[in-house]
């Protein structure tokens, strides 16, 4: 299997748990009955390897913006419009830094974002524990829940600004 297919499998792994083998069989299943794929361009394969991955990751923060404008819409809607998918790809990003990959791992993340404070990570009481999640001695779930209340709510007041606008005259 080509480094392509498997870059491709694990972006839409990500993307579209369960839907990956499919696809992908789809793929090999043209080829197969078709004779070998043509080269995609003549574009170095260095170049073509960076702008795939750049089009997944928006790719994937397109996703996570729209699932969680679903079910968060109020606090998502609290940032311009214009700034809330470079919010989420920050927060991917930033996720990332913490070896987090799964679909769900990066959605948890970002809506702590959205929720309490776009850099919530910076907390010393969340480093520390988002540092066991790194070292995989925890999941994000278990941090979430041992992380203090306090902290939380203390996190949350630093949006405190943007909420005001939820309530109601």
């Amino acid at each position: 299997m080509s480094s392509q297919t498997n870059t491709i499998q694990k972006f839409l792994r990500i993307l579209l748990p369960g839907c990956c083998l499919l696809i992908v069989s789809c793929a090999n299943s043209v080829q197969e009955s078709h004779g070998a794929m043509p080269a995609a361009s003549t574009i170095p394969s260095s170049i073509n390897n960076a702008t795939q991955a750049a089009d997944a990751e928006t790719a994937l923060a397109q996703q996570m913006l729209k699932r969680l404008l679903s079910f968060q819409s109020e606090m998502v809607n609290l940032y311009p419009k214009n700034e809330q998918l470079g919010m989420v790809k920050k927060l991917i990003a930033q996720a990332r830094t913490y070896n987090l990959e799964s679909f769900d791992d990066l959605m948890s993340f970002s809506s702590l974002g959205f929720d309490f404070d776009q850099h919530f990570y910076d907390d010393p009481i969340v480093k520390k524990e988002l540092a066991r999640v790194k070292d995989k001695k925890i999941t994000v779930e278990e941090m979430m829940d041992i992380v203090p209340i306090n902290t939380w709510g203390e996190l949350s007041r630093k949006n405190d600004w943007r909420k005001d606008s939820l309530k109601f005259n």
